[in-house]
């Protein structure tokens, strides 16, 4: 509900009622009943079926963060988060994590079937704890699509990185909504699709190259635009 910008704060739901026994319903009653809905929705295709609201994800103000990170940082955070799940990916598999960092450790972490629905609980998470989304890393297993992408502007990370790669509309909106958008976070490697400015300059230790992604036939599938590579050496 947050993140499709129905309520603002956890007291925008007035009661919430969880159906009986082999009832998949969730019944949720709002405290402001006098809501605009927009009339157009985009059903995604993510496991899980996030239903995201078009006309409110793309009404957003660009991101105004002073946070700087380093790829050190990045690289540590998204190694450490692997960590954590990797005994449950080895056992179960078929599952997406996020996470939110303020840059030195994960405060939140999140799983679920549907990548989209990881940034919903994260989201939940912290408004049911009082913990600030702003000036925070958001750290995904799952591919960027646009909808993940408003999804964390709704959230006001101003850092969002992914295991795997953006879509090309996401790294559109990134550089239209100023976040730093990271992809392809493995090892000691990572793509940087925009938002350059929050990214600490490389040391003698790290090294600076720009060499272009592969092309992908899918335009919103892949990113296929030259990005440069950071890559980092512990």
């Amino acid at each position: 509900l947050y993140n499709e910008g129905l309520i603002t704060v956890p007291e925008g739901v007035l009661k919430l009622q969880i159906g009986q026994e082999g009832e998949d319903v969730i019944r949720v009653e709002l405290r402001d009943r006098d809501l605009r809905l927009p009339q157009r929705r985009t059903l995604t295709s993510g496991c899980g079926g996030g239903i995201t609201f078009v006309d409110l994800a793309a009404a957003r103000e660009p991101l105004n963060s002073s946070l700087r990170v380093t790829v050190g940082q990045i690289s540590s955070l998204m190694k450490r988060l692997r960590t954590i799940i990797a005994d449950d990916r080895h056992r179960i598999g078929g599952f997406h994590a996020a996470a939110l960092s303020d840059g030195h450790q994960l405060s939140i972490i999140n799983t679920d079937i549907g990548r989209h629905n990881t940034l919903d609980k994260v989201a939940g998470e912290c408004l049911t704890r009082n913990i600030p989304m702003q000036e925070s890393i958001l750290l995904t297993t799952g591919r960027i699509s646009t909808e993940m992408l408003g999804k964390a502007a709704r959230m006001q990370t101003p850092v969002v990185v992914t295991l795997n790669s953006p879509t090309n509309l996401a790294v559109e909106l990134a550089n239209q909504w100023n976040i730093t958008l990271i992809g392809y976070a493995r090892g000691t490697k990572m793509h940087v699709y925009s938002g350059w400015q929050r990214i600490t300059p490389p040391n003698k230790r790290q090294r600076q190259s720009h060499r272009p992604l592969p092309e992908h036939r899918l335009q919103d599938f892949c990113a296929t635009k030259k990005a440069p590579s950071l890559t980092y050496t512990p």
